[in-house]
């Protein structure tokens, strides 16, 4: 399916999400963005809002850096690519970021979308955003 199921953990359900009903298109490219910022979970198609929670006025915030995976374990991957996977942080700026506060690039290049495939790890935050 071309259909994105979107997970989100926030105090009281650390399974919560959007799962947008629009499709992605296929055989076009499509620019997602999904940020957790001012108690929403809110998910874009090329800059258009797809789908909005309200849900997330306490999001899970992590102590551990979190492992980041393009496509989950259990269900089979749609024959799709993905390339340019970011993660910015959208809250004041913490010390423990070493001077690094600009997106930080988790995928450059093309790659195909398969079960379980490890992208890399993040230091996660309250508020942020991930674009693919």
């Amino acid at each position: 399916s071309t259909r994105l199921h979107i997970r989100a953990g926030r105090r009281g359900n650390h399974n919560d999400g959007c799962d947008p009903k629009q499709r992605l298109p296929k055989h076009k490219t499509t620019k997602v963005t999904i940020r957790v910022a001012h108690g929403r979970l809110d998910v874009f198609f090329n800059r258009k809002l797809v789908c909005r929670s309200r849900n997330y006025r306490h999001p899970t915030t992590p102590k551990k850096r979190v492992k980041v995976y393009v496509g989950d374990p259990w269900h089979r991957a749609a024959p799709a690519r993905v390339s340019r996977v970011f993660y910015k942080h959208l809250g004041p700026v913490m010390r423990r970021t070493r001077g690094r506060v600009g997106p930080r690039k988790m995928l450059g290049g093309m790659v195909r979308v398969r079960r379980n495939r490890f992208v890399g790890t993040v230091r996660a935050t309250k508020s942020y955003q991930v674009s693919f």
